[in-house]
């Protein structure tokens, strides 16, 4: 159990600017690559109504987390949303 809860405070503290030294650390793709075990997504999800942006998802419990950074310079985080289980449908080629 404790791990679950550390998980989702890991994802959770990564969607949002942390300060060090005075300093906001954005979340870029370089950092979130190496960092998060995800899986890369063809396309972002259409209700996100993201253009230049490139999406990759993270299973955690029963939710699906999607992040979004943008395709130019450092690629920020740009967009985050939890789609619930029922709300995503599978598809395997």
């Amino acid at each position: 159990m404790k791990s679950l809860f550390a998980s989702a405070a890991i994802s959770l503290s990564l969607v949002t600017p942390v300060l060090a030294d005075d300093h906001t650390i954005t979340l870029t793709y370089e950092i979130f690559e190496v960092s998060i075990p995800h899986s890369d997504l063809e396309d972002c999800p259409p209700s996100m109504n993201l253009k230049g942006a490139f999406c990759r998802l993270v299973m955690h419990a029963d939710q699906f987390h999607v992040y979004a950074f943008a395709e130019d310079g450092d690629q920020p985080l740009v967009a985050f949303k939890t789609f619930e289980e029922d709300e995503v449908t599978l598809s395997l080629k």
